[in-house]
């Protein structure tokens, strides 16, 4: 008898815990926001690169042409530049032949980032210096958003897909004959970011950029950002 009572009542409670599971009626929609921002500064990668047959003159001219460089931009007082020195790398060359190898000597190459306004007076300004400043360079510029202008239009972004998420579930809502009693669940991920244009320069080459002048530069074109939130209501 014990023995029965134990099973009836281990039943009622499997059965009290599938009820218990139920799914809460609930509505899973993906709000979706999409802006077109254009970008405040352009960064020019700067990498000089030397090559001499002792370490320590290869290391000494690198150096030299760094300061001669800085030298020259800050003499040409462009108001937003923002120098970014990134690091020095030297490297042993060498050559093949007849299957051996033999030392050509040492290469330092000095990264930066010079980066400026997207005023068409200090663009200019900047690759007039690197143009005309006899150091041997390799760079290429970009258009970006600046950390305070990006955080800005992250926050827009955000706003604008959390509405369009609220507005779909309310026409679906509507539609169905149901309504929305709060929200179960958010759920986020990372901005998406898609790079804008990107001017690319050869080796102290600027044959396929146009340098007439200040006018030759133009407002960059608008970056896209775009941005997604998943929000799930429970349904009355």
């Amino acid at each position: 008898m014990k023995k029965w009572f134990v099973l009836f009542c281990g039943m009622v409670f499997l059965v009290g815990s599938v009820f218990s599971q139920q799914p809460v009626p609930s509505l899973r929609v993906e709000g979706e926001s999409k802006i077109f921002q254009y970008p405040d500064i352009m960064e020019v990668n700067v990498e000089i690169s030397t090559l001499e047959k002792e370490y320590k003159q290869s290391v000494d001219r690198n150096l030299q042409l760094l300061d001669q460089l800085k030298k020259e931009l800050k003499e040409a007082k462009i108001k937003t530049l923002d120098v970014k020195d990134l690091a020095q790398r030297v490297n042993e060359e060498k050559s093949y032949h007849g299957g051996k190898s033999v030392v050509v000597g040492y290469r330092s190459n000095y990264r930066m980032i010079l980066q400026v306004s997207t005023d068409s007076k200090e663009i200019h300004k900047l690759l007039t210096v690197i143009r005309n400043s006899g150091v041997d360079i390799n760079y290429n510029a970009a258009f970006k958003l600046s950390p305070e202008l990006l955080k800005n239009a992250e926050a827009k972004l955000i706003k604008e897909a959390v509405t369009d998420a609220m507005n779909k579930a309310n026409v679906i809502a509507g539609a169905s004959g149901t309504s929305l009693d709060g929200i179960l669940k958010i759920e986020y991920g990372a901005a998406g970011y898609r790079p804008g244009p990107v001017m690319y320069m050869e080796e102290r080459s600027m044959a396929n950029l146009k340098t007439g002048g200040e006018e030759a530069f133009t407002q960059p074109d608008a970056i896209e950002l775009t941005d997604r939130v998943t929000l799930t209501w429970r349904l009355k």
